[in-house]
């Protein structure tokens, strides 16, 4: 068939389509159906659940429509839960869907364990040559948790070396791609078995697939138990999030009813249930049907079916039903020799899953034996062969687990884990174990040696978490190393340091808060020990990776200034970066000198180091600290630079960084076209990385565009859509560049009246934001507060202005003052406003990357007409308005027009009446376009006004 058509994945607020000409998918007689739900085949005929199979056959036709779907089935343990997944999974298999399978263990060894055991699946039994030719960047992810895909694909390409939260991010993404190329064939339904065990990777991955994957054929099917049992809080409030939504739907499994029950005990075929034997079997049981199963099992080993072939209630009598499940399966366990229950008790400690080469060290016991008993416990139906593993075993249900585990004290469980991960060890020359299992068993263990085994394979398997970009998988175990080292006597304070400073990055890698604590420890540990270079990793990662727009972290600043005092004055790549980010961190504090001191020192150690990083880190460092109008040349040459630097190392992100940047620099050199031709570069760019960051990034110009070409509706949607994907990708600004977005609507608008207490509120978050502040008499002014107007321009303007900080929201404050002080008819201010701006003639104003507001000869041409030099004036307004056409922003020389006509009326020579009722109707034809109601209704009072007075 012809697949070359368009795959458009969903992809949030802004969806991105992506060309893919696929290789013809296997016919569905050729995929496999997973071998851990042929379950189903093995046991008895499924019975009963037909409304719950009927709900999600529903929820597959929305499937087959395009509708992503999830549906939770939650419960008890051994009320069926997988096996109506597997008999539901076997019946869409039929009907042509593809059926994935993963599941997650209670040890959580391997990171995101469901969904690479689902994907490698698929591909053991597709053909990934083929794949790798339109996913071959995906792949490229998903090799490093695949080794078969590096095995069988050798054109794999191998992803640039980047910063590893931007590598998480495409690790999801290839996820969500790679499935949602299986689902643009057919239906497809992905079992995630034993959701509750789910460790916090994987929550943050089915939370992303869930986000991204709107429109796919996909039905995602989790099993779990009941919300409590969950080990991650990430899944906890994800489910919560989506309980309203009409794509989600969590079904609750309750006992079968006694149709139901009558039907099981029938399918097992030890005789005809009486319905008195149901009605008690069913009280006994609460309906289970793995207690139901049991009770049936523990029957036909006990009594033969009566020669009526009637089972009748006294056959139960005789048994004695016990309690619960537990119960009934430990007395399963009592009928078994004393050899295989010591064995099952061993394998019990180790794991839901377990080899037998681990066995044979714990046991010293020849392999054949242990085979034996394995084999007794298998015909029990206690124990199942791995579907995955040769000599690899698997318990039939986690209650029998469950009942073997706690037969054990707990001292002796202590013992026996330290043992198991000594046999782990030594059974890795051939059977390689993970070291989070290992991990796990020693520090259960860790009382028996004070810990040191635990520390050392702890931070093995927090380093190997942390590689894998299981952040949140790291930071438990670096977590556990710190506790196994508190054990040790005295504690190695810098190898806590060392961990701590580890455990900081990851949690900072995962936007955990409490990654600022760590790093806190990490320093008062390297102060207390004199570590000077550990103490400058620690202030690094105190201060964050980013700046935000307006925040003064005065401790960070502290800590900056402590490292680079404790390393000296030597040239190093710690210094640099130090110093790059301790200038950062001061561009919005109070000494703006030393921002820019810092900022040069950085730049020039950097170049005598030679190192590409430290040097992309001092060149955005220094482009921060030039971000006032005047330094706009030389900021011009240092993102070309960026950019040039970027290109040469190929590190695509770097670029995409620097295009933006790029674009703001331009823009307010007026040089629109260059800006824009930068922007389709980032657009670009920014849908090969598939990253929220840089889509957001390119998405806020989009909305800046919007602004200047008068799409009010598009601007607003925009903003929303570009919002959102800032949260998503924890973009610290995003917030405040949507305000402002807002603001600058609401102003071309008229409607800056009504913002009066939103603009206050930003004042008192981002009180170092002076722009805030500098907005505020314009719309106090706006709502006829003159008196508050005054007020507030009065803190602004003292001393000359001092109040404005050399900073990237200089020009913007000076700007807004300029037409409150023309307003406030201000004539000192208006003339020494008129000298300052007066420079930058031919620059532009632009508000961060949120609003463009186009020539600043607009202000200029306020001030002069405040100034009573109207010829001055009219030729600012002619120009402001001509620049701003040519620049594509008729929004922007509506406005000018709009003061031009009130500066000819004001003057009042003959034919100024004239001109100014034609430049308001050209501004009417396009406010009426954009449905600014409000500006319209104004202006049409503005020319009835003038016409009025024409006529009389």
């Amino acid at each position: 068939p012809d697949l070359g058509r368009t795959m458009t994945i969903g992809l949030g607020a802004a969806a991105a389509e992506r060309p893919a000409a696929r290789a013809p998918a296997p016919p569905a007689a050729d995929m496999a159906f997973p071998a851990a739900l042929a379950i189903a085949e093995r046991e008895t005929p499924f019975v009963g659940r037909r409304q719950v199979v009927d709900r999600l056959a529903r929820r597959l036709a929305r499937v087959r429509d395009g509708e992503r779907q999830f549906v939770v089935l939650s419960g008890e343990p051994g009320v069926g839960k997988t096996r109506l997944a597997g008999e539901f999974a076997r019946r869409c298999h039929e009907e042509g869907a593809v059926v994935l399978y993963g599941r997650s263990n209670e040890e959580s060894i391997v990171p995101y364990e469901p969904f690479i055991g689902a994907i490698g699946h698929y591909l053991a039994h597709y053909d990934s040559t083929a794949l790798a030719r339109e996913l071959d960047p995906e792949l490229g992810e998903l090799g490093r948790f695949i080794p078969g895909l590096r095995r069988d694909v050798s054109t794999l390409v191998e992803p640039l070396a980047v910063e590893p939260d931007a590598r998480r991010y495409r690790l999801f993404e290839a996820v969500t791609r790679v499935l949602a190329f299986i689902a643009a064939e057919r239906p497809v339904v992905l079992i995630l078995d034993d959701l509750h065990w789910a460790d916090t990777s994987t929550a943050v991955l089915l939370r992303h697939v869930v986000q991204q994957l709107h429109e796919a054929q996909l039905l995602l099917l989790g099993t779990m138990r009941d919300v409590e049992a969950c080990r991650a809080d990430d899944l906890v409030q994800l489910l919560a999030r989506l309980g309203p939504e009409p794509s989600f739907e969590r079904i609750s499994l309750a006992g079968l009813d006694a149709a139901e029950t009558a039907a099981l005990v029938s399918a097992h075929r030890i005789g005809e249930p009486t319905a008195e034997f149901v009605r008690i079997l069913r009280h006994a049981t609460d309906g289970n049907p793995l207690f139901i199963g049991e009770t049936i099992k523990s029957l036909s080993e006990t009594d033969a079916p009566s020669e009526s072939g009637v089972v009748s209630e006294r056959a139960l009598s005789r048994i004695g039903v016990p309690e619960g499940v537990k119960e009934m399966i430990a007395q399963r366990i009592g009928r078994l020799t004393e050899q295989t229950r010591r064995v099952l008790e061993l394998a019990a400690v180790v794991g839901t899953e377990f080899h037998l080469a681990v066995l044979e060290v714990l046991t010293a016991q020849p392999a054949d034996e242990i085979i034996e008993t394995l084999e007794e416990a298998a015909g029990a139906g206690l124990l199942r062969e791995s579907d995955e593993h040769v000599d690899g075993f698997r318990f039939s249900h986690a209650l029998v687990r469950e009942a073997l585990f706690e037969r054990h004290s707990t001292s002796r469980r202590v013992r026996l884990h330290h043992r198991i991960g000594e046999a782990l060890e030594l059974a890795g020359a051939t059977t390689p174990a993970n070291p989070a299992e290992i991990a796990h068993h020693f520090f259960a263990g860790r009382h028996v040696d004070a810990g040191a085994k635990a520390f050392a394979w702890c931070v093995r398997a927090a380093d190997t978490a942390a590689q894998a970009l299981a952040h949140e998988d790291a930071a438990e175990h670096y977590g556990r190393a710190l506790e196994a080292l508190d054990m040790q006597a005295p504690p190695d304070e810098h190898r806590r340091c060392d961990v701590l400073l580890a455990l900081g990055a990851v949690q900072l890698r995962s936007g955990d808060a409490a990654a600022r604590a760590s790093f806190e420890r990490a320093a008062q540990l390297a102060r207390r020990h004199g570590l000077a270079e550990r103490l400058a990793r620690a202030a690094l990662g105190f201060a964050g990776r980013y700046s935000e727009a307006g925040i003064i972290d005065r401790d960070a600043i502290a800590l900056l200034r402590e490292a680079r005092a404790a390393l000296g004055g030597e040239d190093s790549i710690l210094l640099a970066q130090l110093t790059a980010r301790l200038a950062d961190a001061l561009a919005f504090a109070e000494d703006h000198g030393e921002t820019d001191v810092l900022s040069h020192a950085a730049l020039v150690m950097a170049r005598r180091l030679g190192d590409t990083r430290t040097l992309v880190a001092a060149l955005e460092s220094r482009h921060t600290a030039l971000l006032h109008i005047e330094h706009l040349d030389e900021r011009l040459r240092l993102s070309e630079e960026f950019l040039a630097l970027a290109e040469d190392v190929g590190e695509r992100e770097l670029a995409a960084f620097g295009l933006h940047w790029r674009i703001y620099d331009l823009l307010e050199a007026s040089d629109v076209a260059a800006a824009r031709a930068a922007h389709g570069a980032l657009v670009v760019l920014a849908g090969e990385l598939r990253q929220p960051l840089y889509r957001h990034l390119a998405l806020r110009w989009e909305v800046v565009w919007a602004q200047m070409e008068g799409r009010v509706a598009d601007s607003e949607r925009l903003a929303r859509e570009a919002f959102e994907l800032g949260r998503q990708a924890q973009a610290r600004d995003a917030e405040t560049v949507y305000a402002i977005q807002l603001i600058a609507l609401r102003r071309r608008e008229d409607l800056l009246s009504d913002q009066v207490a939103t603009i206050e509120a930003a004042i008192v978050r981002y009180p170092s934001l002076v722009a805030w502040r500098a907005v505020l008499p314009l719309a106090h002014l706006a709502a006829g507060d003159h008196a508050g107007a005054r007020a507030e321009f009065e803190r602004l303007v003292a001393d000359d202005f001092a109040a404005l900080p050399p900073d990237m929201f200089w020009f913007t404050a000076a700007c807004v003052l300029a037409e409150a002080a023309a307003l406030l008819a201000d004539e000192a201010r208006c003339a020494a406003l008129y000298e300052l701006l007066l420079p930058f003639a031919d620059r532009n104003v632009q508000v961060t990357q949120a609003a463009f507001w186009g020539s600043s000869e607009r202000f200029l041409g306020l001030l002069a007409a405040a100034l009573g030099r109207s010829d001055a004036a009219g030729a600012h307004f002619e120009s402001a308005i001509a620049k701003n056409e040519a620049s594509g922003s008729p929004m922007a020389a509506g406005v000018v027009r709009r003061d031009h006509a009130r500066m000819l009326l004001a003057r009042g020579r003959p034919g100024d009446r004239v001109a100014a009722a034609g430049l308001l109707r050209e501004i009417l034809g396009a406010a009426e376009a954009a449905g600014m109601s409000t500006l319209v209704a104004r202006l049409q009072e503005e020319i009835a006004e003038i016409d009025g007075v024409a006529g009389a």
